[in-house]
C-alpha cells in the first residue's frame, strides 16, 4: 500500500500506512523488514520535498546501520542505493559511491539481480563523471567493467 500511495502521490496517506507497518512490526516482534521500512520512510521523505532530505538521509542510514546489524545484505544493498541516489542528487557524488561501492564489493555473485544491476550502474555512472567534466581517463574496477554489455536475466516463457 505505501508504494501504492507513494506512486500516485498521495504521501501523507503513505507515511499513515508506513506508521501502521512500523506499529506492527513493534506488536510482532518481526524486525526482519525493519531496514526496509526505514528506507521506505525515507524515500517518502525524498518524495515529499528539497526539506525532507536530511530526514530522508537519516532514515537510510539507519536502514543501512540495521540491516548490517541483521546481515541482510541484500537490504542493506538497496539502502545504500537509495542513499547514494540522494547524495547524487546533492552533489555528494564522491561520498554515495564509497558507501555504495562498500556494499557492492561484499557481493560475490548474483550480479544479474536488479538491485546489483542497479549498483553497478549508479557506480559506473560516478566512474564517468570526470570524463564527462573534461578529465582524464578513469580506471573502473575489473567487476564493474562488463556490466554495461551484461543481459539481464529474463525467465524462459513458458509455451
Amino acid at each position: 500500500m505505501v508504494h501504492g500511495y507513494a506512486r500516485i502521490g498521495r504521501i501523507d496517506d503513505a507515511f499513515r500506512e508506513l506508521g501502521r507497518a512500523f506499529d506492527a512490526m513493534q506488536r510482532n516482534g518481526e524486525r526482519y523488514f525493519e531496514a526496509e521500512l526505514h528506507r521506505m520512510k525515507g524515500e517518502l521523505f525524498v518524495r515529499e520535498d528539497r526539506s525532507g532530505h536530511a530526514e530522508a538521509e537519516k532514515c537510510f542510514r539507519e536502514a543501512i546501520a540495521i540491516a548490517c546489524r541483521q546481515q541482510s545484505k541484500s537490504l542493506e544493498l538497496r539502502a545504500a542505493i537509495s542513499l547514494s541516489r540522494l547524495l547524487r542528487g546533492q552533489e555528494r557524488h564522491a561520498e554515495g559511491a564509497e558507501l555504495l561501492r562498500e556494499v557492492y564489493d561484499r557481493f560475490p555473485e548474483g550480479f544479474d539481480a536488479p538491485d546489483l544491476l542497479e549498483a553497478a550502474t549508479l557506480l559506473r555512472d560516478v566512474t564517468d563523471l570526470p570524463r564527462a567534466a573534461g578529465g582524464g581517463r578513469v580506471d573502473r574496477p575489473k567487476r564493474l567493467a562488463g556490466l554495461a554489455t551484461r543481459r539481464r536475466y529474463r525467465p524462459a516463457r513458458r509455451s
